[in-house]
């Protein structure tokens, strides 16, 4: 499979991002490297700034 972010082979654990939801296969799932990977490299600032924001995120506590 490969990482939607940076187009790359992922060899180890991913991250379901969507379901391709489709009955004929058309539209496949979507994975990604998991979030601070050195295997990843996004192209693009938008997506550089979202693995960031999600890798920062599952860092901090949840409120409770």
């Amino acid at each position: 499979m490969r990482c939607v972010d940076c187009d790359r082979v992922i060899v180890g654990p991913a991250e379901l991002l969507m379901t391709g939801d489709s009955m004929s296969g058309a539209r496949v799932d979507m994975h990604a490297h998991p979030a601070g990977s050195p295997e990843c490299e996004p192209k693009g600032h938008a997506k550089l700034a979202l693995r960031r924001e999600l890798a920062h995120s599952q860092r901090r506590p949840a409120p409770r």
